[in-house]
């Protein structure tokens, strides 16, 4: 039909074919998925650019199964389907925004991508050397005190500081739920676990010193604070997996239950409770597992 438009899908930062390590490859393949896909938005459009079928270009927040935040792939996916979309002559860029397995992450974890985005797709040389947590402040929060959008960025960049790889996935939201089909790839380091649970508790002391300005300001504080919180509990249940002295599993669950009321007391402030118990499931069941 003359009115199709493509909508070309990618959500993985752009990487140089064969750069995987060669047991995520094989993992890969065991899914059916050939790593040369992952090159980023070129090879994916070069069908439709070639034989000029109108398209789309349609990057993620990367904030799917990540509780705070995946911001460099995000980063980096986002500027390379801006690059690429224009120099082969899309029509459109679609940001998109996943929930599924329980919607964990806060809307607000998705700001920081989504302002990335805009200002990418309007106009991406003038953006390239932007202060994303400047403009976090000055534009989404208006924070006076300049905490809440480097607190932003730097949760983003959790994920990354573990050492592990994860495909489409943080390795906290897999330390906290449990690998799935192709999970984090690597040890966990105790050091390094160990620091992003120090990390988040000095985010989270950013957070609360934070004075947004937006009407919504103190709940996108409170959302971010909750976003930390499971994903320092991620964090410490890696440490302890690595044989760190970390809290007991009981203190650890007692941690999460906690976690758990504030998750829910979020999620209504925000949101209808259509999917609610679902999610909240997801939370219980590992509280619920044996604490050893």
């Amino acid at each position: 039909r003359d009115d199709t438009i493509a909508l070309v899908w990618h959500y993985e930062a752009p990487m140089a074919p064969g750069s995987l390590p060669a047991a995520l490859r094989e993992r890969l393949a065991d899914f059916g998925i050939d790593d040369a896909a992952l090159a980023g938005f070129g090879p994916q459009v070069e069908a439709f650019a070639s034989s000029e079928v109108p398209f789309w270009v349609c990057p993620g927040t990367s904030a799917w199964n990540s509780l705070v935040g995946r911001l460099p792939n995000a980063r980096a996916n986002l500027r390379d389907a801006a690059e690429v979309g224009r120099a082969r002559g899309a029509t459109g860029f679609l940001l998109t925004d996943w929930g599924d397995n329980g919607h964990l992450q806060p809307p607000a974890v998705s700001l920081a991508p989504l302002l990335e985005a805009a200002g990418l797709a309007w106009n991406a040389e003038r953006h390239r050397d932007r202060d994303l947590a400047a403009d976090l402040d000055a534009v989404v929060f208006e924070d006076a005190a300049g905490e809440l959008g480097r607190a932003c960025v730097a949760m983003g960049g959790l994920g990354d500081q573990t050492g592990l790889r994860g495909w489409n996935a943080s390795p906290l939201h897999d330390a906290l739920f449990g690998a799935g089909p192709l999970g984090s790839l690597g040890a966990p380091d105790v050091g390094r676990a160990e620091a992003i649970v120090e990390s988040a508790a000095e985010l989270d002391a950013a957070l609360a010193r934070a004075a947004p300005r937006v009407a919504d300001g103190a709940l996108l504080a409170r959302e971010l604070r909750q976003a930390l919180r499971l994903a320092r509990c991620g964090a410490e249940r890696m440490a302890r997996s690595a044989g760190a002295p970390s809290p007991s599993p009981a203190t650890l669950r007692e941690s999460l239950r906690a976690a758990i009321a504030e998750q829910r007391a979020c999620w209504l402030e925000r949101a209808r409770p259509g999917g609610l118990e679902d999610s909240l499931a997801r939370l219980e069941a590992v509280a619920r597992e044996p604490t050893g």
